[in-house]
């Protein structure tokens, strides 16, 4: 089940004490950032609207009555800056513009809790790439974007993501797209 953190945040109905303890349990240590973001951000930037989260609650544990939290991702609309010696061609291809800033959906934050099995993450991905491609329906764009570490280049390839360019704000991200 997934349920987006706008509508957990203000939906009176649902139990925020049990959202809470299972945000509070999410463990990530593979990367620390994207469970702080979850325990310390994610609630900011909804009400700020800088950025929706989506939740993935486990069915199963749902059905008996327990709130396990499997992952989440967050998604945002952003100017994607073009830097350094990339063609227009490319610009054009990726963008279907020559400018050096484009709009472009950005995969903020995508992390399965140490607790789910592997595939997880997978899942996450997919879940993110289709509401991307809901809201393409409505307001069109054909980039996406993330960043990775290194490590994760590997993943991120295999699931059809391009290296575009290292980030210039956080050289020790890549940054990786997708057209959709």
């Amino acid at each position: 089940m997934v349920l987006p953190l706008r509508q957990v945040i203000e939906n009176p109905f649902i139990d925020k004490a049990s959202v809470e303890g299972a945000l509070s349990s999410f463990s990530c240590e593979r990367d620390i950032d994207v469970q702080n973001f979850l325990k310390d951000l994610a609630v900011q930037f909804e009400r700020d609207q800088q950025a929706a989260t989506f939740l993935l609650f486990n069915d199963k544990a749902s059905k008996d009555g327990h709130l396990q939290l499997d992952g989440y991702f967050s998604l945002a609309l952003k100017v994607f800056s073009f830097e350094g010696d990339i063609s227009n061609r490319t610009k054009k291809r990726l963008s279907g513009k020559t400018d050096n800033q484009v709009p472009a959906y950005l995969i903020g934050q995508l992390a399965r809790n140490d607790l789910t099995p592997k595939g997880t993450g997978a899942k996450l991905l997919e879940l993110a790439i289709q509401y991307i491609k809901n809201a393409q329906a409505y307001i069109g764009g054909r980039l996406v974007y993330l960043d990775c570490k290194d490590e994760l280049l590997p993943y991120y390839t295999s699931k059809g993501f391009q290296f575009i360019q290292r980030n210039p704000d956080r050289e020790e991200l890549n940054q990786l797209y997708i057209v959709i």
